[in-house]
């Protein structure tokens, strides 16, 4: 697949998943942040400049993933997902690892309970400054939107 074809796929499908998310938010079929918290726990650790998060989360949800800045590995130590990106769709079921491209956005549905690890590289400790640091909102924002160089509604 061309580099040209690669960015208008990547425009449409991050379009459509910022439709998705908030016919998803309007229906309320999306959980709120809070909601989200209290379903999937999320746990924190730290190493020298690595920054490691754990999420837990059961079966039967659809979950859109914030666009992701940088690239980092990631791993599913156990369960099912099935995984929708621009690329395509895969089911991935532990044991897995894989490498999220910067610029990456997954809608994910949990077949099974699924605990799935991410690692990054950073200094900060702060669960929230790391998140802004690592993820965007949408892809205006400056780090990802040369990734999608058509325009996005």
């Amino acid at each position: 697949m061309s580099a040209a074809i690669d960015t208008a796929v990547k425009a449409k499908f991050a379009s459509a998943t910022k439709a998705l998310n908030a016919r998803m938010q309007a229906s309320g079929v999306a959980m709120s942040d809070a909601e989200q918290k209290a379903y999937n726990p999320v746990t924190h650790d730290f190493g020298d400049g690595v920054y490691v998060r754990r999420i837990v989360m059961p079966a039967g949800q659809v979950i859109i993933s914030r666009i992701h800045k940088k690239k980092h590995p990631f791993f599913v130590l156990r369960g099912c997902i099935a995984v929708v990106t621009e690329g395509g769709e895969e089911i991935i079921k532990a044991p897995h690892h894989g490498m999220t491209p910067a610029g990456t956005q997954r809608v994910l549905y949990t077949l099974e309970e699924t605990e799935f690890i991410t690692v990054h590289a950073t200094e900060l400790t702060d669960p929230d400054e790391i998140e802004a640091e690592l993820t965007a909102a949408d892809f205006s924002d400056p780090a990802v939107a040369h990734l999608v160089r058509e325009e996005i509604e």
